[in-house]
This record gives structure tokens, C-alpha cells and sequence, in this order.
């Protein structure tokens, strides 16, 4: 017989989440990781407690529910990872027009808020612009309510075209690069699902359909690659079909080498300026979301043995800076309860690919300092909070492809 080695296997997930909930998508993305394949999991029960069972052990056994998941993990992350990851996390992603910033390159703005855009040509000259134009409108709906983040001024909306909106009376005079977001209500809870197809060998393939991100990692220490690892749960629906292995994408793998951290400056909505370079000390970083998908919620009465929808409730974020002890700077923050804003900018070697995270709005909430006759350390935990303006991460994906999350 002819056992099966794992280093044969391959995973690939769909581009764009599911048109419902636990309808299977196009798979359209290949990488690599080192995670084990998905699996199903049921839950059973049996007869051993019910009245009238003559004999001690039961001689039934039924399945009550399936659900699908596992890990995901990838020692070398590349753009094309982080964005499908984080806007799955997400839920909401703003692709800009080829070519930006540079020839043949996207910007892919990923937020945990409601789906945010610049107005007009991001150029940053500042100046006025008294039409509402914005990057892309794909994935906006076709009618709905705009809201700039700095006034909170209202409009409604009823059409569209490529990056312009129709219907709407503006009322303010906008500056260029303004962040204009369209209203959600607070009750969101939905999250996009996607589909994933494990390939275990041979002729041996598992697709999972309902997948959805419960939680997502990035992180890095000197010397290595940044990397990622995260947490998938599926609905349990699996189907064994004979998709090819889509085209790998030859992306650079990010390095902490290229990348830069800097503290206490200036986040617009679109860039960060003035911080204080950190790089010097910083010995590492992990930052990580998590949504909250208890399992019993996404069961719905009449829908079988799996679950029939993807909602979360509050979603949490971590993040902790490992630094070599210089001075009382970082210290001083944690007592003195300073707000602070962070960039953690993961910059490609070569070319525009690059995921860049921002934090508008941190507090350090503890400082031990560790080392004894070594190098001193000091680990800075961070609660990461929300903005009023800008909302509590941003993460900027750039990269040469297009068409993420919304189908």
C-alpha cells in the first residue's frame, strides 16, 4: 500500500466570500502553509440513558451536529495572505483603481468598522473637492448613507458608477484625502464566509464551504519572516470535487528586516507621519483579532445538521511590542496612561507589496522588565481602543491583485 505525505498537500481558499452563507465559492488562491487539513467534527449521542435500554452499552448512536474547521498557519506571510485573512476577519475591504501607488499595484484598505474610502485622487494636495469621488464603488450597495468621519455630516445616496456617487446633495466642502464612510448600523454582526478546498493526497481532496475567520495572528521576531496563524471554523457541509490547484502567486515574502515600527505620530485616515522610529530597540511584535462565534449560535432551527449562518458577537484585539529596556519612555506611558497611536509598517524588499498596520488610538497597560544579567527587556502589552474618528485598526494591504472579498 502507498501512504500519504503531507508535503504533497496543498490548501487554496476562494478570493470572494460566499454569495450565502455555506454556498460554495470559486477556490482561486493557492499558498503555503504548514497547518493540518481541516476536519469535520460531530457531535454524537447514543441510547445508554434512556429508559428501556435492556443492555448497559447502547445500540444506537446517532449524529445530533457537524461543524468543520481547524488552524491555519503560515511561517512566511505575503500580502496576498494578509489581505484575504484580514478582510475575512474583517468583513469590510476598500480596493483602490490599478495603478495606485504605483503601475499595476492596489491598495486594499481593511477595516473592522463599516467600509471606509478617500475622497477623490488621494493626491494630498489638500485641496477642496465639492463632488463626492472615490476610489471604487464595487462593493458598495446601491443605495445607502455616507457619513464623513471628521464632521459627521449625513448623506443619502441612491446610485452609483465606477467611483463617483449619484443621487446625493453634498452639503460640505471637503478636503482632498477626507475619509468618507458608508453607514452601518451598529448591529452588524454578520460575517463573510468563504470556502476552503484541503487537497490530502492523491485523488483526495476535502472542500469546507461556510468557512469563517475566528481569529487571525500576525507576528515577528529579529531575524525572521513575519508570520501569521489564525483559526477557521466551517459550517461542517464537505464535498470532495475535482478542482485543479489554482496558480500560486509569486509575491515577496515579508521580512521583519524591511519593515519599520514607529510610535506617537500622526494617522489621517491615510497616512502616518512624525512618529518616533522604535526600530532600534524593538526585538519583536504580535498582534491578533479575534470574533466571538459561540458554536450555538450559527445553528438555525430547520437547517439539519449544520449551521445555517455565520454572526459573531464582540470582537477583541491583542497586541504586544517586545523592546530592549533603554530608558523610562515606554514605562512612563504605562503610568502616566498615555493615548499613543502605532504603525507597524511590513514593507516587501522589492516593489509596492507591503501590509501596513495602524493603530489609532493604544495604551500600554503593563511593564516588566526581564533579562537579570543579560540584555534587559521589557514586554509592553497594549489594550488596542477605539478612535472616535479613525476607529481602532487599520490595516493597508498593497499588492498587484484585485477582486477580494466582495463578490
Amino acid at each position: 500500500m502507498a501512504t500519504k505525505r503531507g508535503f504533497d498537500g496543498w490548501r487554496a481558499i476562494s478570493k470572494v466570500e460566499e454569495s450565502s452563507y455555506d454556498t460554495d465559492a470559486t477556490i482561486a488562491s493557492t499558498f503555503r502553509n504548514d497547518a493540518d487539513p481541516l476536519n469535520v467534527a460531530v457531535e454524537l449521542v447514543d441510547g445508554t440513558d434512556l429508559v428501556g435500554t435492556e443492555a448497559e452499552a447502547a445500540n444506537e448512536q446517532d449524529i445530533l451536529s457537524k461543524s468543520g474547521g481547524g488552524s491555519e498557519s503560515l511561517p512566511r506571510l505575503r500580502p496576498n495572505e494578509a489581505a484575504l485573512y484580514l478582510a475575512y476577519l474583517f468583513g469590510n475591504l476598500n480596493q483602490s483603481p490599478i495603478n495606485e501607488p504605483a503601475s499595476g499595484y492596489y491598495t486594499h484598505t481593511i477595516t473592522p468598522g463599516p467600509v471606509s474610502y478617500l475622497t477623490s485622487a488621494q493626491d494630498g494636495s489638500g485641496a477642496a473637492v465639492t463632488t463626492l469621488n472615490v476610489e471604487d464603488t464595487s462593493s458598495w450597495p446601491s443605495a445607502g448613507t455616507l457619513v464623513t468621519a471628521a464632521s459627521g455630516t449625513e448623506w443619502a445616496y441612491t446610485g452609483k458608477t465606477a467611483t463617483t456617487f449619484t443621487g446625493v446633495s453634498i452639503t460640505d466642502t471637503m478636503l482632498d484625502d477626507a475619509l468618507v464612510s458608508l453607514k452601518q448600523p451598529d448591529n452588524d454582526y454578520s460575517l463573510p464566509s468563504f470556502t476552503v478546498l484541503d487537497y490530502i493526497g492523491g485523488t483526495y481532496k476535502k472542500q469546507f464551504s461556510g468557512c469563517l475567520m475566528q481569529s487571525f495572528e500576525i507576528a515577528a521576531d529579529r531575524k525572521g519572516f513575519i508570520r501569521a496563524a489564525g483559526a477557521i471554523t466551517a459550517s461542517g457541509t464537505i464535498s470532495n470535487p475535482s478542482t485543479s490547484r489554482p496558480t500560486e502567486l509569486t509575491e515577496v515574502y515579508l521580512k521583519i528586516g524591511d519593515a519599520n515600527v514607529n510610535i506617537g505620530g500622526t494617522w489621517n485616515g491615510r497616512a502616518f507621519t512624525s512618529g518616533t522610529d522604535i526600530n532600534a530597540k524593538v526585538k519583536g511584535f504580535r498582534w491578533s483579532g479575534e470574533n466571538d462565534i459561540p458554536d450555538d449560535l450559527n445553528y438555525g432551527v430547520g437547517g439539519g445538521q449544520v449551521r445555517t449562518k455565520g454572526e459573531r458577537l464582540r470582537r477583541r484585539q491583542s497586541l504586544q511590542v517586545m523592546l530592549e529596556f533603554e530608558d523610562m519612555t515606554e514605562q512612563d506611558y504605562v503610568t502616566s496612561q498615555t493615548a499613543l497611536n502605532l504603525e507597524i509598517n511590513l514593507a516587501g524588499a522589492t516593489g509596492s507589496y507591503a501590509v501596513n498596520l495602524y493603530f489609532p488610538q493604544i495604551k500600554f497597560n503593563t511593564l516588566p522588565v526581564s533579562g537579570g544579567v543579560g540584555v534587559l527587556m521589557t514586554t509592553l502589552d497594549a489594550a488596542v481602543q477605539q478612535n472616535a474618528t479613525y476607529g481602532s485598526v487599520t490595516a493597508v494591504v498593497i499588492n498587484q491583485q484585485v477582486d477580494y472579498l466582495h463578490a
